[in-house]
């Protein structure tokens, strides 16, 4: 498999070699750190996920629906963009070894964990707003530090999950809307039309 030029890191042992070395730098620098705290924040991403869906279940099931609909839809767009891009991991290149087993050696971009967990946090500051947003916003930047840390991630990987997290987020909100104004219009029609049907008879 051919490894995209954007995807050279620009420093490996002193040779330069293109535009990657900051992330380089970044990579070794906060290699291990905080190993365990790192590896359980990495390992919490599903776990959250599940617990907040059948939080919001109980509470609202609405926003559950649109919650789970948003990572189904994040986690679509980031199978598709692993495969269409094909971006080597950290490791292929020998810039830092894996702390923890990634998925497949070139399916860096963009980041798994941290785009379904901003897309997570995401919606539900869209939908609800409320004191556990701020919480789901820390938690969604440690995981993608954690991705960084344990070296199964570029920098560039965790934003690029960020964003497409987001993304995804805005756009379920707005389609979920609109289909809440559709039924508005539709649903009063509807019983129009039931109604004159049962005075005709």
């Amino acid at each position: 498999m051919a490894i995209p030029m954007h995807a050279i890191p620009s420093r490996v042992e002193g040779i330069e070699l293109g535009p990657l070395g900051v992330e380089v730098e970044i990579l070794r620098e906060s290699h291990g750190l905080l190993y365990p705290w790192a590896r359980l924040l990495s390992e919490t991403s599903f776990a959250v996920i599940i617990a907040v869906l059948g939080w919001t279940y109980l509470r609202d099931r609405r926003t559950s629906y649109v919650l789970a609909t948003t990572v189904v839809g994040t986690l679509v767009v980031t199978v598709v963009l692993k495969g269409l891009i094909g971006e080597p991991r950290p490791f292929v290149l020998h810039v830092v070894s894996p702390l923890t087993n990634p998925d497949e050696p070139y399916g860096s971009f963009p980041s798994g964990h941290t785009s379904r967990s901003f897309a997570l946090a995401a919606a539900y500051h869209l939908e609800r707003r409320d004191a556990l947003t701020a919480i789901l916003w820390i938690w969604a930047a440690l995981v993608g530090c954690s991705r960084v840390v344990l070296g199964v991630h570029w920098p560039h990987d965790v934003i690029g999950g960020a964003l497409v997290g987001i993304t995804v987020a805005v756009a379920t909100h707005r389609t979920a809307r609109l289909w809440v104004r559709f039924l508005s219009i539709v649903d009063p029609l509807a019983r129009g039309v039931r109604a004159w049907r049962w005075y005709v008879r």
